[in-house]
């Protein structure tokens, strides 16, 4: 171990021991939520979790003085390595896709505000059923995945169709805890209440 490793985990042992302290959590309390992590491992759903509780946090902290994209931008259904498209630039999809029809543009700029010429963007998103290449199954792989460039003043344009809203698993352990607190299941950059 490193000694920067230990003092993280020092720090938050310290932390939960003081939350345990504070609120007097008991120790029904505490194999409940054990077992609700247990479940939540279970079902793979830890990485939402973390997307959900932990990443905002990173990113306030590295990125404090910078400003720009945060670097939590992918999210856990990214895939490497989809197909470079040519203009004009039309998400792969199947001739059947769910969803409406959409044409989404934008500009790329600096932190100063100027354009970004060639910058390459890596678009992915689910069809009109909230399903993923990849990840949902009968889908084709890099279904509504594709990489673009922007033009000499930064700007691009894509067709592809309206993605259906969507939250993690309201089934699932997550989406209980979340119910229970009365906040929504959705990956936001802060879920305060």
């Amino acid at each position: 171990m490193t000694p920067r490793l230990n003092a993280i985990f020092d720090d938050l042992q310290d932390a939960l021991r003081e939350i345990i302290v504070k609120h007097r959590v008991t120790g029904e309390e505490y194999r409940l939520a054990r077992g609700w992590l247990a479940e939540a491992a279970r079902a793979g759903e830890i990485p939402d979790l973390a997307d959900l509780l932990v990443a905002p946090a990173v990113d306030d902290a590295e990125y404090a003085t910078d400003a720009g994209t945060e670097s939590d931008a992918e999210g856990p259904v990214y895939v490497a390595g989809a197909p470079m498209l040519e203009r004009p630039f039309v998400l792969p999809r199947r001739e059947d896709e769910p969803g409406e029809r959409l044409v989404f543009s934008g500009t790329v700029r600096l932190t100063d505000g100027s354009p970004l010429a060639a910058a390459v963007l890596d678009v992915w998103q689910s069809n009109g059923e909230g399903q993923y290449s990849h990840f949902s199954e009968g889908v084709p792989e890099y279904n509504l995945r594709g990489r673009l460039t922007t033009d000499d003043d930064g700007r691009f344009e894509f067709e592809t169709v309206v993605p259906v809203p969507y939250g993690v698993s309201v089934g699932g352990a997550i989406g209980r805890l979340f119910a229970a607190l009365d906040r929504p299941c959705f990956r936001v950059t802060s879920i305060s209440n």
